[in-house]
Parts: C-alpha cells; structure tokens; sequence
C-alpha cells in the first residue's frame, strides 16, 4: 500500500511540475508582442550606432530606452557606469542616451 501512495505522490507531483511550466509558457508568450516591439526598438539603435560610428563619431548621443525589469538602461550621463561600459563596447569615447522628444 505505501508504493501505491508513494507512486501516487509521484504522479500528482510532476502533473503539477508540468502545469507550471505550461502557465509560464503561456504568461510569456502573452508578453511576445512587447518583447518584440522592443527586441525591434533595440535592433533599430544598434543599427543607429553603428551608423554614427562608421562616419567616424566618437561621442555618441542616441535615443533613450526605458529600463526593465530593474536593469539599468543608458543614462544621459556620458560618466555613467553602464555608459562607461557601453562606449568601451563600441569602441567610442563616450555615449548619452537622451530621452525621446514628446513634443
């Protein structure tokens, strides 16, 4: 009798193992049309920096984005760790992300 409930426990176990993890596929893909719109507004600035690089520019002021999730987004201070960081990755002097104009 105690295998029975151990491989009962088991079953309903993993049945509730998978079901969660269909609920976070499905949460998810209730997200994809502004993770896309977003990968598509990142593709588009990286596009735009490396547009200004190749004309040879090296102090860089670009569009802003909003941050996620907490992560730390470029700032429009040029000394900015994350700025620091991203003018080493572009190989330029320095990048400001200025915010969109809402006029």
């Amino acid at each position: 009798m105690d295998h029975k409930i151990s491989v009962g426990i088991r079953i309903v176990f993993l049945c509730a193992v998978a079901f969660y993890s269909l609920r976070a596929g499905w949460l998810t893909l209730a997200d994809r049309p502004e993770y896309q719109d977003r990968a598509n507004t990142w593709d588009e600035r990286e596009i735009y920096i490396n547009d200004l690089t190749e004309q040879g520019n090296t102090d860089l002021l670009i569009p802003q984005m909003d941050g996620i999730y907490g992560i730390k987004e470029l700032d429009v201070d040029a000394g900015h760790w994350v700025n620091r960081c991203a003018a080493f990755y572009y190989n330029v002097n320095s990048i400001r992300a200025i915010p969109p104009d809402d006029s």
